[in-house]
Formats: structure tokens, sequence, C-alpha cells
């Protein structure tokens, strides 16, 4: 059962969430070091599961970008641990295994992630349990296999 299939039944009180918008803030210009730092500080107050691996997925792209696999993986881990029904922590960790030049294993990533939108545009439900429309999806996939 997804987390963000459950969101419409969260609480909307999210103490992390200024820490959040802060850290976006400081991620989208380039100010990474900042970005971990308030990412990290969201993390330590939020206690909503669903708010928890959207820190943990904004915290994997920085480390990212920062080229700090190792905790890049870590953060992957911890999105797929806690949702494992959807997509996105399997591709980050599949960007992150590109980026070493762990193509096998970046291919690998990228299969389950693959998998999981199939199953889910199979029971009609890719844009509510994934938030992926049927289009965007589609077109990711002709790209993919162009």
């Amino acid at each position: 059962f997804s987390l963000h299939k459950r969101t419409n039944m969260a609480h909307t009180k999210h103490t992390g969430s200024g820490f959040v918008l802060r850290g976006n803030g400081f991620y989208h210009s380039h100010q990474y070091e900042n970005a971990l730092e308030a990412y990290k500080t969201a993390l330590e107050r939020e206690s909503l599961p669903v708010a928890r691996w959207n820190i943990h997925n904004r915290l994997c792209a920085t480390y990212t970008r920062l080229k700090q696999f190792d905790e890049a993986l870590k953060e992957a881990e911890e999105m797929i641990v806690s949702d494992p029904e959807h997509p996105k922590g399997y591709v980050r960790k599949g960007g992150i295994y590109y980026f070493q030049g762990k193509y096998d294993l970046a291919l690998e990533e990228y299969a389950k992630a693959s998998k999981i939108m199939d199953e889910a545009i199979q029971e009609g439900k890719a844009q509510a349990k994934l938030g992926v429309s049927l289009h965007e999806y589609i077109s990711l996939t002709k790209t993919k296999r162009g």
C-alpha cells in the first residue's frame, strides 16, 4: 500500500515544511550545501511518512548534484524501503549508478521502475498512484526505447 496513495488521508501540519521550502530555494540557486542543511533539518522535524519520503527524495537529488553518490544511494534506499511501490526511488538509484558508470546496475533499477509503471497503467492508476499521466509515461518510454 503506497504512501502516495494515502496523501489525502495525511495530516496537513508539516513541521519540516518551512525547511523544505528553504532547501528548495537553495537547491534551485545551486547552493547545494545549504540545501542539504535545510533538508536535514526538515527531516529531523518531520514525522509524516509521505513528507519524510519527499525529503529523502530531495536529499538524494542534492547529494547526486554534489557527486556524493554513497550518501545519495542511502537516500534512494530510504525512498524504496518506505514506499517500494513508487518508482521514483528506483529511478533515483538508477541515475546514481549511471553517473558512477555502473550501467548494468542502472538498467536493473530502471527496469524495476518500469515494471511498477507498467503495472500501474494496467490497473488504470498511473496518474493517481504515481503522479504521472499516461501521456507523460508514454513520452518517456518512447524516448527511452527510442
